[in-house]
């Protein structure tokens, strides 16, 4: 099986271009000229980009870490960067939201004393 060198996806025989992201693909064993890479099988780490929902927990319960693993994995493992991303936002806003009703109820409350 081979697979597109830009993005690690599996491709057909004889396919010329990429399905996922378009990039010209080259015959086995023939040197692509503007990378100067063979069709290679993924890297570990393209194959372990699955965007784990396990990930979005882990940003959401501690959105320091999902903004690091974001900047981390950005451009690596765009789809895990993307979940504890997603997370750590997620986490962020929800807190700003109870803060928001939080300061509402408290002034509801000391403005019928």
């Amino acid at each position: 099986m081979n697979y597109c060198n830009h993005c690690g996806e599996k491709v057909n025989p004889g396919q010329e271009f990429c399905f996922n992201c378009g990039s010209e693909l080259k015959k086995q064993g023939e040197q692509s000229q503007q990378t100067g890479q063979y069709y290679q099988k993924p890297s570990n780490s393209q194959s372990q980009d699955s965007g784990s929902p396990g990930w979005g927990i882990l940003g959401f319960c501690i959105p320091l870490v999902g903004l690091i693993l974001w900047i981390v994995w950005k451009d690596d493992r765009p789809r895990d960067a993307k979940s504890a991303g997603v997370g750590a936002l997620i986490s962020v806003l929800v807190t700003g939201l109870m803060y928001i009703i939080y300061f509402i109820i408290l002034a509801a409350l000391l403005s019928g004393m």
